[in-house]
């Protein structure tokens, strides 16, 4: 009778794990022949868990700066902004707030409101329909939900990347998110990308909102353009797959930790960590970090281990902290809420 070891890990991750050393003392560690110090094994988790979301992640590890650059001034480039705009085919995107006060004002009136993240003043003629207030005619008053039309674009709101809303509500509360990843090869190639992206999601009615890198010098990266679809997501997911099928520019690489669905486009679920103060973390920065911690604490206390036993295995150590970070250490897209359908 031949005994067939368990599978803890996915067999990619288990495979790029030759490509990462650590040494005992927690205070070196090896990425793709990248060596890295630091003073304390903290300080290297987190230089380490950088160096994952490069190499095995954003998959720009090559192209990095040196850190000993100058520094850029900006992260924005408006001749990329101006094709990205380009490439968005709505005005518009609905979104609901509450009413804090009306302003009146000689040049238009103007309404206070309190949106999902910030409070803000915007033109009363932003107003979809009469809102949900007293219905008695005289429009909404202070303390009714609206529903406002927003600027779909926003260049600035998230630091190096252009974003977009779609131009359907999204749901309240958000529920489980899908993200997709596509690989740019660079700017030009993004901009194309992106309006093909687009309107496929618009066309299958998708639930979404979307970023692109707008400088020019980050590119490649396999994640040069992320959508986030909401609610059913595989009319969406399917519509983009399909548009960008044939289109120049498109790397065919993509992220260690995503669900492959055609040379260059990948998915996985937003994370959903169930330990205090892990929210935050983008998917690529919340896997690293798990697999990075896993490395150096497994590194650390390697010297108190005996033998390869499953429970003392690097694969079993990176599992069971894949676990605890709500991760399916078998499937590394998905959360184990996603895996067990919750």
């Amino acid at each position: 009778m031949t005994l067939t070891a368990t599978r803890v890990l996915a067999p990619r991750l288990a495979a790029a794990l030759d490509l990462v050393s650590v040494r005992a003392d927690g205070l070196h560690a090896t990425v793709a022949g990248r060596e890295f110090t630091a003073e304390s094994p903290r300080d290297l988790r987190g230089r380490l868990s950088n160096a994952l979301y490069e190499e095995f992640h954003a998959g720009n590890g090559e192209h990095r700066r040196e850190s000993g650059g100058a520094p850029r001034r900006s992260l924005r480039d408006a001749g990329l902004e101006e094709r990205l705009a380009a490439g968005v085919p709505h005005a518009w995107t609905p979104t609901r707030a509450r009413l804090i006060e009306v302003l009146r004002r000689e040049g238009g009136d103007q309404l206070l409101v309190r949106l999902p993240d910030i409070t803000a003043r915007v033109p009363a003629d932003r107003l979809i329909g009469a809102g949900s207030g007293s219905g008695d005619g005289d429009g909404p008053r202070p303390g009714d939900i609206v529903e406002l039309a927003l600027e779909a674009a926003r260049p600035a709101l998230s630091p190096g990347f252009f974003y977009v809303m779609g131009s359907r509500a999204l749901p309240r509360p958000a529920g489980p998110i899908r993200r997709l990843f596509l690989h740019a090869l660079d700017g030009d190639a993004a901009a194309g990308l992106w309006a093909a992206t687009l309107a496929a999601l618009e066309g299958a009615g998708a639930l979404y909102h979307a970023k692109a890198l707008s400088d020019p010098d980050d590119f490649p990266r396999r994640d040069g353009l992320v959508v986030y679809l909401h609610g059913d997501h595989e009319p969406g997911e399917r519509a983009v797959v399909e548009a960008v099928r044939d289109l120049p520019g498109r790397g065919a690489d993509t992220s260690l930790f995503t669900e492959r669905l055609a040379p260059g486009v990948a998915a996985a679920w937003d994370p959903r960590d169930p330990r205090p103060g892990q929210s935050g973390m983008s998917f690529g920065q919340h896997r690293s970090f798990a697999l990075a911690t896993a490395l150096v604490d497994h590194a650390v206390a390697a010297d108190g281990r005996q033998g390869d036993s499953p429970e003392g295995s690097l694969e079993e150590h990176v599992a069971r902290e894949f676990r605890a970070a709500g991760i399916d250490p078998l499937n590394p897209q998905n959360n184990i809420s996603t895996t067990e359908g919750n």
